[in-house]
């Protein structure tokens, strides 16, 4: 354990200390003394609280939740404002995944009141999460099926219940002593506590004979996930690799190169403000091509393809885990499982991860943006720094990609955060001017307007003229002044003149079937009203695919390669057909805890994995059974509109000409 410390500062709001009674303590890499010393600290500190000693992972790890509910219900008689648990977690290991897991036990249905769990990290945060996470039967709407409930599931009653009981709400602050200190732990501890939660633990519970079905098929859904996402990192670094150089890489490389000049010669080499050809490139900031070619120029790497493939790749992959990120939240680990295996096995997707190096990152920092801020709201009213900073960099990247390519994240942030307020009902607190929710609204609109300031300096044309060419840009969009022509339903046109529903029919034609079945289920059960989930994210999930794609009908001219330009959608698409699938299952009594449930989801995809198989490195050519595979597209649709197989071809041409001596 590192010798630092960590000053913890006082709340603004604090919660008197006979509403403390048990104290949930985690510090395995501590020694003795040093253990024993924090906790006589946080005992004074608190009021000589009683203190359930947990050294992370001994033997008796699985007896904490039942000598939580045993102590908790022996001292405590129907009293909401005693029944809290701080817990203080210095190595960050499985117990919030324990704890969440404790309505279904026995111990946690017989209680009476709710026992609130408020989380205090090894930096001195509050986790606003974790209050009131166990709840007993009477509090769960759907508790005569409580063995089966989800984690997303019981994500959404907490938060339905703290959002309906002002009690609940006063619960969320703590007084933390400003004379407390906890160590700050190394980053090869905090990486070994990461392999603990995801690797370890989960493998020692599948494997431990005394461990009930339900944690076993938790610890098998984990231990699948982590595989699929190492797959998937893999499949994108080795696709990159052997991925040709598409049509516009070379352009870019070279618009890379005059941003580069410009800022090594403070602005005199005005060369990248400059239009070459009918394409005003430096209308966009492309920050991912002038990152990459920034920091490979040191190392001679600037044009080496190789190189720029593996870097898109890797920002692909990260698409892949804020996606899962994301659905792991809504509705636990078989939604997020569901997830990426959509995302892995949609061609169109994982093909464009290999060398797309404008539409994927674009992707990648929308979906980030949208996890950071339903991360960032979870702490409401308290401000998370570390969420707020996520959001920043999101928006800054994204409007650094191209300017309208940061007006959607920016939208969608709004809307969740507006839909949170309502569902909340944080508005009358807003209204009275109360200092501590209007907090988060305002840190957060300065960080909308730092985000776009740091966009303007990474982006030549934006520095020199800030207001004048933003509005130029924006006013701009959705109008590209080259027309290509295109083969499309059999007829070869320019883009310009493409209908009204180009993009969406491309992704009705080039997406796996079970994608679209699973976006079915979900709006059926989403109207319905038997999700279980938690109904804003939902509607943000929906709205965030749809409404871009409802432009595009009505407003776009000029469209053409496909709908990688709205590659950005795929993420939500994919999260919300797997919620689609997730929900079904739900409702299937032999399917909603049965392993067989990913197996079922696989066999409809059996049809892209064909794909994939057969035609690697060319996976983005993929069209589903509606228009007959890409046999059937052949002559009718697009195929190689990146040129991807310009590489294969050369190496065909080289061979032959070597073995033929010409």
């Amino acid at each position: 354990m590192a010798k630092s410390k960590k000053k913890i500062s006082s709340s603004s709001k604090p919660v008197s200390t006979n509403q403390i009674n048990f104290l949930l303590f985690n510090g395995a890499s501590l020694d003795e003394s040093s253990s024993q010393n924090i906790i006589e600290q946080i005992q004074s500190a608190y009021n000589n609280i009683n203190i359930i000693k947990w050294i992370g992972n001994d033997s008796n790890e699985k007896n904490i939740p039942q000598k939580i509910f045993e102590s908790s219900h022996q001292t405590i008689e129907n009293d909401f404002l005693k029944n809290t648990i701080i817990a203080v977690d210095l190595d960050k290991t499985t117990w919030f995944y324990e704890l969440t897991e404790l309505p279904r036990s026995k111990s946690a249905l017989a209680g009476n009141e709710p026992l609130n769990v408020v989380l205090l990290d090894q930096k001195g945060n509050t986790n606003r999460q974790t209050a009131t996470s166990i709840l007993p039967k009477q509090y769960i709407s759907n508790h005569t099926r409580h063995e089966g409930l989800s984690y997303g599931q019981l994500i959404t009653e907490i938060r339905q219940y703290n959002y309906s009981s002002s009690l609940a709400q006063s619960q969320l602050f703590l007084d933390k002593p400003s004379d407390l200190d906890l160590p700050v732990k190394s980053p090869l501890q905090s990486l070994k506590n990461i392999y603990d939660i995801w690797i370890r633990n989960p493998w020692s519970e599948y494997k431990d004979p005394e461990a009930t079905p339900l944690s076993k098929k938790q610890a098998t859904y984990k231990l699948m996930l982590v595989g699929l996402l190492i797959l998937g990192l893999l499949y994108a670094l080795i696709g990159g690799v052997q991925a040709g150089i598409s049509s516009d890489e070379h352009r870019y490389l070279g618009q890379a190169e005059k941003a580069f000049n410009f800022y090594k010669s403070f602005g005199a080499d005005t060369s990248v403000n400059t239009k070459s050809g009918v394409d005003p490139q430096y209308f966009n900031g492309q920050i991912f091509d002038n990152l990459v070619y920034t920091i490979g120029k040191p190392f001679g790497l600037e044009r080496n393809f190789t190189y720029r493939h593996l870097l898109i790749g890797m920002v692909g992959w990260f698409a892949l885990l804020f996606s899962c990120l994301i659905a792991l939240r809504i509705g636990g680990y078989r939604a997020a499982l569901f997830t990426t295996l959509l995302m892995l096995l949609s061609p169109i997707f994982m093909g464009n991860v290999f060398n797309n190096h404008r539409d994927i990152p674009l992707a990648t920092f929308t979906i980030f943006g949208i996890y950071a801020i339903i991360r960032f709201w979870e702490f409401n009213p308290v401000v998370s720094r570390k969420y707020l900073a996520y959001v920043i960099v999101a928006l800054a990247l994204s409007f650094a990609s191209r300017l309208a390519g940061g007006v959607l994240p920016t939208a969608l942030m709004g809307l969740y955060s507006l839909l949170y307020l309502i569902q909340s009902k944080s508005f009358s607190k807003i209204f009275s001017l109360d200092k501590s929710y209007l907090k988060p609204v305002w840190m957060l609109a300065i960080g909308v307007v730092v985000a776009f300031v740091l966009n303007l300096i990474v982006w030549p044309y934006g520095l020199v003229a800030p207001l004048a060419h933003s509005l130029e840009v924006i006013k701009s969009s959705g109008n590209h002044p080259v027309a290509l022509y295109q083969t499309f339903e059999a007829q070869y046109r320019l883009s310009s003149s493409m209908p009204d529903y180009y993009v969406i029919k491309y992704i009705f034609i080039t997406l796996p079937l079970s994608i679209f079945i699973g976006l079915a289920l979900l709006l059926y059960f989403y109207f319905r009203k038997k999700t279980g989930l938690d109904k804003s994210i939902i509607f943000l999930l929906i709205f965030a695919f749809a409404f871009p794609l409802i432009y595009s009908y009505f407003e776009l001219g000029n469209m053409y390669g496909s709908w990688r330009h709205f590659l950005f959608t795929f993420p939500f698409i994919a999260i919300c057909a797997a919620l689609g699938w997730h929900t079904l299952l739900n409702h299937i009594p032999k399917l909603k805890n049965s392993l067989w449930s990913v197996g079922i989801l696989a066999l409809t995809l059996i049809h892209p994995l064909q794909h994939i198989l057969r035609n690697h490195p060319f996976e983005y050519l993929y069209y589903n059974e509606l228009v007959g595979g890409t046999g059937g597209a052949y002559g009718n649709y697009e195929l190689d509109y990146s040129l991807n197989s310009l590489k294969q071809g050369s190496e065909w041409l080289k061979d032959y000409i070597r073995k033929n001596q010409f």
